[in-house]
């Protein structure tokens, strides 16, 4: 299908779907780029257009824009747009904890541990808390730094404990 063909396609979608204060110009380099496409699906749904913006901010994260896969799945985790899933949220995270974002190795660990994306499971939740901590996360060291402290699903090691949290003092 030409390029042409697809942007008016797009454009005609994206009016469908009531954006239609989208110029041709934003339609054209969301179709070029992730990062576009992924401000645009922002915009879009902050602006309350909810279905148009996730539709754009999908093909940022299946284009493996890690922000766009990283918010796609804190949304189709939460209660404000379920239509994803908690399949969908878990595999979008994984994606973007893969490419290195320890936020989304971070919030696996805590939906892992809580059961927001399925019954609570500790060992996923402590694999992904201590992929954060080698990727950066503070807030994953003290998580799982107070878990061995009290004992939280996890045997009382006041020595993992201690060594996750010295950095804190």
């Amino acid at each position: 299908m030409s390029r042409l063909l697809i942007a008016l396609l797009a454009l005609t979608l994206t009016v469908l779907s009531g954006c239609s204060s989208v110029s041709q110009q934003e339609v054209n380099q969301a179709l070029d780029s992730p990062e576009a496409a992924y401000t645009l699906g922002n915009r879009l749904y902050a602006r309350g257009e909810v279905d148009a913006g996730l539709k754009w901010i999908k093909r940022a994260a299946d284009e493996n824009y890690t922000r766009a896969q990283y918010t796609l799945g804190l949304l189709y985790a939460s209660d404000r747009y379920s239509q994803g899933g908690i399949v969908e949220a878990e595999h979008y995270l994984r994606e973007a904890s893969e490419s290195g974002m320890h936020n989304a190795s971070y919030k696996l660990a805590e939906y892992y541990r809580t059961g927001v994306i399925g019954e609570p499971d500790v060992t996923k939740a402590v694999l992904f808390y201590e992929r954060a901590i080698d990727q950066g996360s503070m807030d994953a060291r003290k998580a799982l730094g107070v878990m061995y402290l009290k004992g939280i699903g996890v045997k009382q090691d006041n020595a993992k404990a201690k060594k996750l949290l010295s950095v804190f003092n």
